[in-house]
Formats: C-alpha cells, sequence, structure tokens
C-alpha cells in the first residue's frame, strides 16, 4: 500500500496550515539533503511560515549562508572558489570528524555524558532528516 494522495487545496484551519507547512518544509529539507549527497550539488532554501509571525526557516548545505554568499557573488568569483577549494582541502588533511581521536577521559562521568552528547546528535540529525 502506498501514501494517500492529498488533494491539493488551500488548508482551511490555522491548525491544518500548521501541520501541513510543518510536515511539507521537513519533507522539501529531506529531498534537498538527499540532493546534496547523491550529487555533491550545493543547496539552499529559505522559507518564511504562516502566520504573521513568519519565521524563516532555512537549510543548506554545506550551510545556507554559504551558498547564499557564493549566489550573491556570483559562482564564478575566483576568490570564493578558491576559499571553497581550500576548505575541502582543510576537511580532507583533519579527515572526519568521527574518525578523529576523542581524547582520555578522566571518569567515567566524562565518558557517559559524550555517549550522551553523541545520542543527542542522533536524534536531533533524524529529527532534520524526518
Amino acid at each position: 500500500m502506498g501514501k494517500a494522495m492529498i488533494e491539493m487545496k488551500k488548508r482551511e484551519t490555522k491548525s491544518q496550515i500548521y501541520v501541513t507547512f510543518s510536515k511539507r518544509r521537513k519533507g522539501l529539507f529531506k529531498k534537498a539533503a538527499e540532493l546534496s549527497v547523491l550529487t555533491d550539488a550545493k543547496v539552499a532554501i529559505l522559507t518564511a511560515g504562516p502566520g504573521g509571525k513568519a519565521r524563516v526557516y532555512s537549510f543548506g548545505y554545506p550551510s545556507a549562508d554559504h551558498v547564499i554568499r557564493r549566489y550573491l557573488n556570483n559562482s564564478t568569483s575566483q576568490t570564493l572558489l578558491h576559499e571553497e577549494k581550500q576548505q575541502e582541502e582543510e576537511d580532507e588533511e583533519e579527515g572526519c570528524w568521527w574518525d578523529q581521536d576523542i581524547g582520555v577521559f578522566n571518569s567515567m562521568d566524562e565518558l557517559v555524558a559524550y555517549a550522551d552528547a553523541l545520542e543527542k546528535l542522533k536524534v536531533n540529525a533524524m529529527a532534520r532528516l524526518h
């Protein structure tokens, strides 16, 4: 069984609007992350939420600021291309953060705190993907 198609019409109540916006925003950000991973594309998405507050949500890889700055300064700018290449070289030299030495823990409490922080990171990462 697949997902049921939702009719494309404006939602009537504030509750429906906020729920739909939240779900669709998460889906959009997830698809942008997948596009970036699969094609090494630089992606930035800005969206203003519904309602009077108009909160702005952003997603970007490597960051929304980086992609927007690159766009505004013209993607052929030699300075930006040089900075990007330098950053990639530094990242390659350092390796992935998960490959780096975590150091020596002085107590079991520090190790437990580290494990808790990694678990929070995992939960936050999964929440952003969904």
